[in-house]
């Protein structure tokens, strides 16, 4: 599920990128704009959204190594890694 997460937000970008190409290559800058726009806003989500994932991830590993719970810091541990995945892209 993560996987199809992020994606759906490359695939946001790439939208957003090819919209803006083909704004540039018709001169319409209006097109380009809101291609620049929806790439930049798509990349600003998948950074935040890794961010996020980053921090509750090591939140969740230091829980699980204070309370010995070795199947919480699993957790925590991967879900750290896979914002850092994703804010770094």
């Amino acid at each position: 599920m993560l996987k199809v997460n992020l994606m759906s937000e490359r695939t946001n970008e790439l939208q957003g990128n090819v919209k803006k190409t083909y704004g540039k290559l018709r001169h319409s800058p209006q097109l380009e704009s809101a291609g620049a726009a929806e790439a930049a806003a798509a990349r600003i989500e998948r950074k935040l959204e890794g961010a996020i994932d980053e921090a509750v991830g090591s939140v969740q590993e230091y829980l699980g190594a204070s309370a010995a719970d070795p199947l919480l810091t699993a957790k925590g541990k991967a879900r750290r890694v896979h914002g850092s995945i994703k804010r770094k892209g």
